[in-house]
């Protein structure tokens, strides 16, 4: 027993002294000091160790705060004073969704490494022009906040899908009235993406509308078909905040999975036929059900935090370390959103074309 003590305090020592080590090379700036920054990226940042070099915000005052509070990160409220800096090689944007593609675009025109939270951009024309900037710029690395690539239970979905023979998905993404932006570009753009990452290239092959009774409570109901598969999605702002879902179930030959706020995923299997019929009925036995990823609230450790399993650790570690290492990790790189804003902007010509 002594000797597995001394293991495991070894081991413990080796871990501890890898985080507090952790040191980097590169200078980064953030430019945004929103909700949504400082409560799901900023700790991030902070459990990394990553030192920003400044923070960009709207007002003098607030950059006044800012370099109190964030010392040693310099406060401003001029982003021309981190474009101007050629030791600034990454910059976090996680601003009003109006405005992240100007600031891209012009982080991208100084050659700057660019995280930057979703949406990008609010059309297919501008994100063709980052799709254009990122190609004349092949050294830079681009990386949209589309976390949901990130999160650990896509990669063990991922890894069982692929091998599996799929069948049918159905995607149910509900929540209450969404009046701050574009509920397309801001919140669907979470569950069509992941789609297309998970299954490929996808076509609308029908689309559906629902007017919820008022322009910020819709409901729409999307078939998609991709080269091996074919979903259903039920998208809407007409449920209720306080009881928000995300679900995802994928049907293959040899069973069903289950995915819920991704934070557990289930497989299914299915029972042999025998001459035809399912063993089940003959056996009157329910299959088994199998665990595949899951979090819990009893051990609170990092991989239990929903900024952990949702994905916001991963993206920006990956993020970090690319541009450190100077490798291009980035799953969501501008060309990579090309068919989700494909299907975004045949969704808003269909809703320019009917009356709600």
């Amino acid at each position: 027993m002594t000797a597995l003590n001394e293991i495991i305090a070894r081991y413990k020592r080796i871990r501890n002294l890898r985080y507090v080590n952790q040191t980097y090379h590169n200078q980064f700036a953030f430019v945004g000091i929103g909700n949504h920054a400082t409560q799901n990226l900023y700790p991030v940042l902070s459990y990394l160790n990553l030192p920003l070099k400044y923070i960009v915000c709207s007002s003098q005052s607030k950059a006044k705060t800012i370099s109190k509070l964030y010392f040693p990160a310099v406060g401003t409220d001029n982003i021309d004073t981190v474009l101007g800096d050629s030791e600034v090689e990454g910059v976090f944007i996680c601003v009003n969704g109006d405005k992240h593609f100007d600031i891209v675009a012009r982080c991208l025109a100084k050659n700057k490494n660019v995280f930057v939270e979703k949406p990008p951009c609010r059309s297919m024309e501008q994100l063709q022009i980052l799709i254009e900037a990122e190609k004349r710029n092949k050294n830079l690395i681009t990386c949209v906040g589309m976390q949901k690539r990130y999160a650990p239970m896509t990669h063990k979905l991922i890894k069982h899908l692929n091998h599996k023979s799929l069948i049918s998905y159905s995607y149910r993404y509900v929540t209450g009235a969404y009046i701050e932006g574009d509920s397309l570009t801001d919140l669907f753009i979470h569950p069509i993406d992941y789609v297309t990452f998970l299954f490929g290239k996808a076509e609308i092959c029908s689309l559906e509308i629902i007017n919820g009774g008022h322009p910020f409570a819709q409901t729409l109901f999307i078939t998609l078909r991709h080269k091996d598969i074919v979903g259903q999605m039920e998208l809407s702002t007409a449920y209720s905040w306080t009881d928000a879902t995300e679900n995802l179930i994928i049907n293959t030959k040899e069973g069903v999975f289950e995915a819920k706020n991704f934070s557990n995923l289930t497989f299914q299997p299915k029972q042999n036929l025998f001459c035809g019929i399912p063993t089940e009925k003959i056996f009157n036995k329910i299959p088994p059900t199998r665990t595949v990823f899951a979090t819990n609230d009893f051990n609170p450790i990092i991989q239990n935090n929903q900024i952990y399993y949702h994905g916001y650790f991963s993206e920006l570690k990956n993020f970090i370390l690319a541009v450190e290492n100077g490798k291009n990790t980035s799953q969501s790189g501008f060309s990579s959103l090309k068919n989700t804003y494909t299907i975004i902007e045949q969704i808003k010509n269909a809703k320019q074309d009917i009356k709600l």
